[in-house]
């Protein structure tokens, strides 16, 4: 008596043509698109991650403020400081003497001040001189 092969019926799996294509059409999308959970895309995470990276960058050169140039020039011995507010105060070392800071401050919300930062000239050396030889 020949062996007959089990049914599809008999083995519970009762799907149709038309079933089985739609799984197999569903498989294929959700390989080229997202997985989509409870009506949720999700993401890969190399993209997730770059997407943070740019928008973090994105912020930090938006926000980032002007730098600073010195406030002290070196080629000055005294510097005006002036007031703009009670916290917000600039210099101006620009000025060879005391005299000269005050006049500019005669009459402003400003004070004069020794720069810190003065580079005094240099005084030349002096070649040093050969002795004779007469003792």
């Amino acid at each position: 008596m020949p062996i007959e092969a089990p049914s599809i019926e008999s083995m519970g799996l009762r799907t149709g043509k038309s079933e089985l294509v739609g799984k197999l059409a569903a498989t294929e999308a959700s390989k080229r698109n997202p997985v989509r959970e409870s009506g949720r895309t999700s993401v890969k995470l190399p993209y997730a991650l770059a997407g943070a990276m740019a928008s973090t960058i994105l912020a930090m050169v938006l926000l980032a403020a002007p730098a600073q140039a010195q406030t002290y020039d070196p080629g000055y011995p005294v510097c005006l400081q002036i007031y703009q507010s009670i916290a917000d105060f600039y210099f101006e070392c620009r000025y060879t003497s005391m005299a000269q800071c005050a006049a500019s401050a005669s009459g402003r919300s400003a004070q004069c001040v020794v720069n810190p930062y003065y580079a005094k000239p240099s005084a030349k050396r002096s070649k040093r001189q050969k002795r004779s030889s007469n003792y």
